[in-house]
């Protein structure tokens, strides 16, 4: 990696305070990558040990191109091992819960999608830096219904009986009074009892926002944070296959990772898909760019959400 950076290249005097708004001012370091993006450069590095690990499943490649660094297979649970395994190496799958690393997540718990039959491949990788946090919410979606509460036994089936005849008796007395039921019942000083119960309805899928600030520090890092922004955008978009159909977009994998390997604290994620992509050029102060253009600061929000409800053999693996 040069040690030029992109400070030659501004238009604006007085800017370097931009540079150590995120990177703390810190240069880029050498060393090679086991991916096709990332951001910051000297991800991994000691200045940069925590970070997100996006794989871009897709039917097919991007019309753009992309070229994959060079990897070295690592330790269980390294980088190398991951990407290695999600692009058909020989990274661990593993079935033993959150302490296995590599693999794809998909591959950890089986699953019944009826979407998985799509035949969707690994295209492009894409490191970016830890966010300050990461927020889970685990919705779990219960309905108050009405239920019956009788006896048991066959002295229950014909009380049940006795009251449905009843019932419809009244049923129809109601019906042929001028206040119905409601006329009765407040006549009598009664109100109907429901014998509502809490019943389980459904678990909300997962979603997660990520925001990340981009202030490229070198030439590399500004095309590394042009690639990024394309790439995510081309996955999360459908491919027009004819007047009348798309093909769906593709979907994401996310990891974490702390010190080279993936940070076992931090629940897993199942398959995602992308429901927007915002990205801003500039800030709130006046716009700066360099020579050639390029923005000096950009941001972006990935909003991504699970295909598939939760449920405990998911918990019971790490998601």
């Amino acid at each position: 990696m040069p040690n030029n950076t992109n400070k030659g290249r501004l238009r604006n005097d007085n800017i370097d305070t931009i540079f150590q708004k995120l990177e703390g001012g810190n240069k880029p370091s050498s060393g090679a990558g086991q991916f096709h993006w990332k951001y910051p450069y000297e991800l991994t590095s000691a200045e940069s040990q925590h970070f997100i690990l996006f794989t871009c499943y897709a039917q097919g490649p991007a019309s753009f191109e992309t070229s994959l660094i060079k990897q070295t297979k690592g330790r269980g649970g390294s980088i190398a091992d991951t990407v290695s395994s999600a692009f058909g190496g020989g990274g661990a799958a593993g079935f033993g819960g959150i302490n296995n690393g590599g693999g794809s997540n998909e591959q950890i718990v089986s699953s019944s999608r009826v979407g998985a039959e799509r035949d969707l491949q690994p295209q492009e990788t894409i490191a970016l830096y830890m966010t300050p946090q990461v927020a889970y919410q685990q919705k779990v979606e219960w309905e108050m219904s009405e239920t019956f509460r009788g006896g048991g036994g066959v002295g229950g089936w014909f009380s049940k009986l006795y009251d449905w005849g009843a019932g419809i008796g009244q049923w129809g007395l109601d019906k042929l009074s001028a206040g119905g039921e409601n006329n009765r019942l407040a006549s009598n000083g009664e109100a109907k009892n429901p014998n509502k119960e809490a019943l389980f309805k459904e678990m909300s899928e997962r979603s997660f926002t990520f925001d990340f600030t981009f202030v490229p520090k070198s030439q590399e890092e500004t095309e590394a944070v042009h690639m990024i922004i394309r790439i995510f955008r081309y996955h999360a978009s459908p491919k027009l296959q004819s007047r009348r159909y798309f093909d769906s977009p593709g979907e994401f994998e996310l990891k974490f990772f702390s010190g080279g390997k993936e940070n076992p604290y931090m629940p897993k994620l199942r398959r995602l898909v992308c429901t927007s992509v915002d990205y801003k050029y500039g800030n709130d102060g006046a716009f700066k760019a360099f020579e050639d253009g390029a923005p000096a600061e950009v941001t972006m929000s990935l909003t991504l959400q699970e295909v598939e409800q939760l449920h405990k053999e998911h918990v019971q693996h790490g998601f």
